[in-house]
């Protein structure tokens, strides 16, 4: 009997981990997004990627979107 809840159960809790992962990233983007001036020329296209690709865009915003600081 344990070991069929076990079997159940582990998929389910990495699946809820990932996607709580995914969504926290997905958050940390927007928010990383908002707070980045200097962009009127892409920036209603990376609105729209980062909303509506999810974590893929969030991804696609750390590596290729955020401006480089300069020094």
């Amino acid at each position: 009997m344990v070991q069929q809840l076990d079997i159940v159960f582990l998929p389910l809790v990495s699946i809820v981990f990932l996607i709580g992962v995914c969504f926290i990233l997905w958050i940390i983007a927007l928010i990383s997004f908002l707070g980045t001036e200097n962009m009127e020329d892409d920036r209603i296209v990376w609105a729209i990627i980062i909303v509506f690709t999810g974590p893929i865009g969030a991804i696609l915003w750390f590596v290729m979107g955020r401006p480089k600081f300069q020094k």
